[in-house]
């Protein structure tokens, strides 16, 4: 019949059962446990079952993480708890809610944990309790989405209100709860509305208003019918509630007509026997009242269905009737003997109404000791007002109390955010003084680096203005060396070569005469030949100091930076320069290069060096160049002070040129800069 399903319980419960080492071992749920719990065929479980299973899935929860489904879970099985009236486990589990709530910051399910307790304590009849846990529900509930249990919480704190006679009140927050039951469309909160606020106004009188909301009571019920015996229930209820107005108004044939009707609800007496009871009694004591006969027997059969079902508020309220009933049939001794029963019942589950009606009774009964149960009623119900209003000061003080620590608890999550505000402020100052600084040192960083480029710019810039004059000076040396081809030639043809023709000419005639006159004449002209061997010599001479050039227009470019310095400085400069160097084979790059590290060089000499005389030499050595630039200044120590942006430069300008640089210097003895490149 239960098929899959039950055969996972019986597992669970098998688990549960085992008495070996292994005892408390609860084994894996497969199902999800919301489809256990919410499951129909839970209800087809014995009792005994229904709570091993329920405690088993406790310990399921109890080791699994502490998340939102874990929660939920809690509250699924804290609610089969409450509806099997396993009380005192409906109680832990509530408890393990609020804990575990409390711990993860849930504000629903915290509210929900204190709804649980205040109906735990509801139960256990300690008012105080109740009313502390519902009003700490209610105010974590005011602020939230969870309209309708923020509804449900305010209408149980009004049945407590009720019960203490503030009737003013309590109808306040009964209209309050019903505004929310229409709000949030909850059939069962606005059914339950329409029933406390008829009660209220019964109590008040208001017998007309608490038909009214009856009457609305059942137009609710009629919109859901899907659990039929849930229905049954509350339409048997409603009925009975109009006919306990008409009633209270001694309209008994009315007030039969609705007992009846309550009574005719099917399967009531076995879904419900102790309410069936509760509504028989009502209509047997309005036949009672209308003068019927014969109803002795019902009152017992009654009592009888209460007294199975251990009903002591509905033994007690039976035997009150039986003896008001004895007492019309002037037969006291029943009389006394029913209502001294119930009066001691009545005190056993305090029931103050019961109470003071069965002292009116035990008075009309033993007329000996009416003096003395009249007085006991009196203080009773002097006391009853006494408690009531020590109840109200109670409930008033839990209210103010609530509000206190709800409002303490504000007051210190504000600081808090105020701090973590604070916090974040300062974070995000710090942040923003970091970032600021960041920016400037980008912006510095940018800046030096644009100089940087700047500054190489512009030497490269002079650079191309170096080399652009080395080239015009190359040009106008190539000029120069083409003219003084050119004069050569010309002095050669026109000079040397017309001469040596002259003279061939005059020497020729030597071939047909040999005379002494022609001897004579003819050696007048070895002399010219000696003029033109002269010549020649002296045009050789030329051609050979035009040879190097090159080395002359170079080297001229350095003395001319060498004399630029000492036209305004002490310093005399020295320069010597190995003949081996071919300055042709030498690139314009290396020796626009050479020429800035001489220029950096002597820079450095002029500023910081205090030097009266530089030497400069410049030697090939295989294929490398070398140049080594010293003077006799102050010098340094190269341990201590940093390279500057000069040296820097130096060496990028040799690595250029694939060169290397090396300095040495001392205190006093001057410095001294090797240069090495190859050509």
């Amino acid at each position: 019949m239960k098929q899959l399903y039950i055969l996972l319980l019986t597992l669970i419960l098998i688990s549960c059962n085992t008495k070996d080492k292994n005892a408390n071992r609860v084994l894996a749920v497969t199902e999800p446990m919301d489809s256990i719990l919410d499951s129909p065929k839970l209800e087809e479980l014995p009792r005994e079952e229904k709570i091993k299973l329920l405690d088993s899935l406790t310990q399921v929860v109890a080791k699994s993480q502490n998340d939102s489904v874990s929660r939920f879970n809690l509250i699924l099985v804290a609610n089969q708890y409450f509806y099997i009236n396993e009380i005192e486990k409906y109680q832990e589990v509530s408890q393990k809610l609020v804990a575990m709530s409390a711990q993860a910051n849930d504000t629903i399910g915290l509210a929900r944990g204190y709804h649980y307790l205040g109906d735990y304590f509801t139960d256990r009849n300690n008012p105080d309790s109740s009313y502390f846990y519902f009003t700490k529900a209610e105010k974590l509930l005011a602020d939230s989405r969870d309209r309708e249990n923020f509804g449900r919480v305010k209408l149980k704190k009004g049945y407590l209100i009720y019960k203490i006679n503030d009737l003013a009140s309590s109808e306040a927050i009964g209209i309050e709860s019903l505004k929310i039951a229409h709000e949030v469309k909850d059939l069962t909160l606005e059914y339950e509305c329409y029933n406390f606020l008829s009660s209220v106004l019964t109590s008040e009188k208001k017998f007309a208003e608490a038909i009214d909301y009856n009457e609305k009571a059942l137009k609710t019920l009629d919109e859901f019918k899907d659990d039929p015996q849930y229905f049954t229930i509350l339409k048997s209820q409603t009925y009975n509630s109009i006919g306990t107005v008409y009633m209270s108004q001694k309209e008994y044939i009315k007030a039969s007509e609705y007992f009846k009707k309550g009574l005719e609800m099917e399967d009531l007496i076995s879904i419900h026997p102790a309410f069936y009871a509760y509504i028989w009694n009502n209509l047997i004591y309005c036949r009672e009242q209308l003068g019927e006969e014969n109803i002795l027997e019902d009152y017992q059969d009654c009592l009888k269905i209460r007294d199975s079902m251990g009903d002591l508020a509905g033994i007690v309220d039976s035997k009150i009737k039986l003896a008001n009933y004895y007492l019309s049939k002037k037969d006291t001794a029943y009389a006394f003997r029913s209502v001294q029963e119930a009066n001691k019942q009545a005190i056993e589950i305090k029931s103050h109404d019961a109470v003071n009606e069965s002292l009116q009774i035990l008075a009309k009964a033993d007329t000996k000791n009416s003096t003395v149960y009249f007085q006991k009623y009196v203080d009773l119900t002097d006391e009853n007002l006494k408690q009531e209003r020590e109840q109200r000061d109670k409930f008033a003080r839990i209210e103010y109390e609530t509000d206190e620590i709800i409002s303490q608890k504000k007051l210190i999550e504000s600081e808090k955010d105020r701090i973590s505000l604070q916090r974040w402020m300062i974070l995000g100052f710090s942040l923003l003084i970091v970032l600021i600084v960041a920016l400037w040192y980008m912006i510095q960083s940018q800046r030096n680096k644009n100089k940087e480029l700047r500054y190489i710019q512009q030497q490269q810039e002079a650079n191309e203005e170096i080399y652009e004059l080395m080239l015009d000076q190359q040009q106008k040396l190539e000029e120069g060396k083409q003219l003084e081809k050119k004069r050569i030639s010309q002095e050669l043809h026109d000079g040397v070569m017309g001469k040596l023709t002259g003279i061939r000419l005059n020497l020729f005639v030597l071939s047909k005469r040999r005379d002494d006159a022609t001897i004579d004449h003819c050696l007048q002209h070895i002399g010219e030949i000696q003029n033109v061997e002269k010549e020649i010599r002296t045009i050789s001479h030329d051609l050979n100091k035009n040879f190097f050039s090159d080395v002359v227009n170079f080297i001229a470019i350095v003395k001319n930076l060498f004399a630029s310095i000492e036209n305004h400085s002490d310093i005399h400069f020295d320069l010597k320069v190995d003949e081996k160097i071919d300055w042709e084979i030498v690139n314009s790059n290396a020796k626009m290069q050479i020429y800035r590290v001489l220029q950096e060089s002597i820079h450095n000499i002029e500023k910081h060096a205090n030097a009266s005389e530089v030497l400069i030499s410049m030697a090939k050595s295989g294929n490398d160049l070398t140049i080594e630039i010293k003077d006799n200044g102050t010098g340094f120590d190269t341990t201590v002070v940093k390279h500057g942006i000069g040296l820097k430069n130096i060496q990028d300008r040799l690595e250029q040129i694939g060169g290397k640089v090396t300095i040495t210097s001392s205190l006093g003895s001057g410095t001294i800069i090797h240069l090495i490149f190859p050509i």
